[in-house]
């Protein structure tokens, strides 16, 4: 006799929501559309986030919108979330590092 454990038992209707892997994929979800607007207005209304221009003598660091789902204990979806996260600081910070060490060693 098999027995399935809940998670495995779960794990079709996990699988029932898309998670985009892209901006332009997510204009196709409304959910996904309305997961972005929601989460502009927290980081605008919380002031940590504004849209300016970039300076011209200063690195700029990318970002992209990374999404997920929220379940429902049975497994279900329950909501969209999309969170807007820097994309390259860790190549930036290595760049810095190695521009840094080039000049200590003459």
């Amino acid at each position: 006799m098999i027995i399935l454990t809940p998670l495995f038992v779960s794990l079709p209707y996990r699988f029932s929501g898309f998670i985009p892997r892209s901006y332009t994929d997510a204009l196709l979800v409304h959910a996904c559309f309305q997961a972005m607007d929601e989460e502009m207005e927290a980081l605008t209304s919380r002031g940590s986030y504004e849209l300016v221009s970039a300076p011209t003598d200063t690195d700029v660091v990318d970002c992209r919108w990374v999404f997920t789902l929220k379940y429902h204990p049975d497994g279900s979806v329950d909501k969209y979330k999309a969170r807007l996260v820097a994309k390259v600081i860790l190549k930036h910070m290595a760049s810095t590092i190695l521009r840094h060490s080039r000049q200590l060693s003459g």
